[in-house]
């Protein structure tokens, strides 16, 4: 009766096993053969993360994004022209020490050269700021990382082992790990969409934060502020590729970070060790992509 009731027992894990476990496994985190749906979202949302942090505001959405900044510059240009003589008036009457000095052919020639050039970088603002946005390409161009996870043998010895206890387990890992990994990797993309937002979104103010560079220091420091805000604002494309990356390959290397924090022994231990510690990877990778625009405004001083 013992053995009768032991191969029941054994059947019916190994139908769980086999119909209903293994494939759930073998769906999540791939076979030998073919990849898994952990592997395939996550290399998936990576390299377009990585081709939107390359892209151009220009070409963004087939251009239509820029065409749209393109027809309401226009009205910013006009705005910032006007601006540029009032400002230039606050500069003179800020500076001037007497009428008698500002009336010096020199001094006239000055403020008109600052007049002209101040009118001048204002209706080129948007082509200034165009040509900045190769700067990501020709920093970060050749970039060229992997996006993958490479599985434990371990979570393959597991499965072969037909436990149903230990299936059940590594299910549940899995799907979280498939969950982990669409929130990382799909943090990761809305970042590099919201940067082309927020760089498309300034583009317009070039004009009159630019008006005020012919007026005094205290207000010509606008341009300044503005400049650098959006020097750091394009450059943070460089700083998120850099991280994105670095993420790529500690998540292939996942194994070799994180050995000696979560070994054991067997093969179930160390199979659900490799999970959590891919988890915690792809959290850290999420958490530096997140940090990394903050800290392309920081070294910039924007």
């Amino acid at each position: 009766m013992g053995k009768l009731l032991a191969s029941l027992g054994d059947f019916i894990q190994k139908f769980f096993c086999e119909s209903m476990f293994d494939p759930i496994i073998y769906w999540a985190l791939g076979t030998s053969n073919s990849k898994g749906m952990v592997d395939a979202v996550y290399s998936g949302l990576m390299d377009k993360s990585k081709s939107f942090l390359l892209m151009s505001p220009k070409s963004w959405a087939s251009g239509s994004g820029w065409s749209f900044i393109n027809s309401i510059s226009s009205a910013f240009i006009s705005v910032g022209a006007a601006l540029v003589m009032i400002f230039w008036l606050i500069g003179i009457c800020t500076d001037s020490l007497d009428i008698r000095s500002n009336m010096r052919l020199e001094v006239a020639l000055k403020q008109l050269a600052k007049l002209v050039v101040s009118e001048f970088l204002v209706t080129q603002s948007i082509t200034i700021v165009s040509s900045l946005f190769g700067l990501v390409n020709a920093l970060c161009g050749k970039f060229n990382s992997s996006f993958s996870i490479k599985v434990s043998a371990d979570v393959y010895k597991c499965v072969a082992e037909e436990k149903l206890g230990q299936n059940i387990i590594l299910v549940l890992l899995s799907l979280v790990l498939l969950v982990m990994t669409v929130v990382a990797a799909g943090s990761i993309l809305y970042l590099s969409i919201v940067r082309i937002f927020k760089v498309l979104m300034i583009v317009p103010y070039s004009a009159i934060a630019t008006s005020t560079v012919a007026s005094s220091h205290s207000v010509s420091s606008t341009t300044v502020s503005y400049w650098k805000y959006t020097l750091a604002t394009i450059l943070e494309a460089s700083t998120m590729l850099m991280a994105v990356n670095l993420s790529g390959y500690l998540v292939s290397s996942n194994g070799t970070i994180l050995d000696g924090v979560i070994k054991t022994s067997g093969s179930f231990q160390n199979a659900c060790g490799w999970i959590i510690s891919t988890i915690i990877i792809l959290a850290v990778t999420m958490g530096a992509v997140k940090e990394a625009g903050q800290v392309t405004h920081r070294v910039l001083g924007a």
